[in-house]
């Protein structure tokens, strides 16, 4: 039960995501699916609508697709980059959302894979992770968004959360020992990700006023269109 909890708030919180990126897009879904589901309820509790019925059911049908496509495609869109090193090991990098913008909450998951054995590493690691701007070279010289060593790694899966302040190409480091042998370092070729500036982003609390404000709009117009027509040509 916890789990499906779960699953359906990361659900709610991946559509509210999706929809903060596509403002203009949310309003015209809702007022479209207000507008429907009026025209459908004038023409089963009166009996007539302004408009006829297939009208309704399109628009109903348009609101409701493009929720399921808000709710599916946030948690679908992930992607993966893999780096080989010291021509043993494979590091496999994955992230969801695929296209990160600044300020938003982007899960990493890390996957170190012994090719040889062509499964996961299951000795214990020790991982250091580094972000850094494009450009520059060694360590002296890069200007580093962010550092983390000794994590410790167990089953050659790292899961690493991040939020972004900055955009444009940024690097991302990956280090690790065995400890069964911590002198030994093996280093990663950089991982490269492009992060988007969050232009028309907004706040869970805007997207849910912009949802419920278009709803009722195109409840209203869809209910009254008709009287306010009518009126106006008689």
């Amino acid at each position: 039960m916890r789990l499906l909890i779960q699953i359906i708030k990361k659900v709610i919180e991946n559509a509210l995501q999706f929809w903060s990126h596509n403002i203009i897009l949310v309003n015209i879904v809702h007022a479209s699916g207000g507008f429907g589901l009026a025209l459908l309820l004038q023409r089963y509790i009166k009996g007539k609508a302004f408009l006829p019925s297939w009208v309704g059911w399109l628009l109903l049908t348009f609101a409701i697709g493009a929720h399921i496509v808000a709710f599916i495609t946030p948690v679908s869109a992930n992607g993966g980059d893999q780096r080989v090193v010291d021509g043993k090991y494979l590091i496999n990098l994955s992230r969801a959302p695929f296209t990160p913008y600044t300020g938003d909450k982007v899960a990493f998951l890390a996957s170190f894979v012994d090719i040889e054995k062509n499964k996961l590493i299951s000795e214990d690691l020790t991982v250091t992770v580094r972000i850094a701007k494009l450009g520059g070279s060694g360590t002296e010289k890069r200007t580093f968004l962010f550092e983390k060593e000794k994590i410790p790694v167990k089953g050659g899966i790292l899961e690493l959360p991040f939020i972004f302040t900055e955009s444009g190409l940024l690097e991302i480091f990956f280090d690790f020992v065995f400890d069964s042998n911590p002198q030994k370092i093996y280093e990663a070729p950089d991982f490269l990700i492009d992060i988007q500036r969050s232009l028309t982003g907004y706040s869970k609390n805007q997207v849910l006023m912009a949802v419920l404000s278009s709803l009722v709009i195109g409840l209203i117009a869809g209910w009254f269109v008709k009287t306010i027509v009518s009126s106006r040509v008689g």
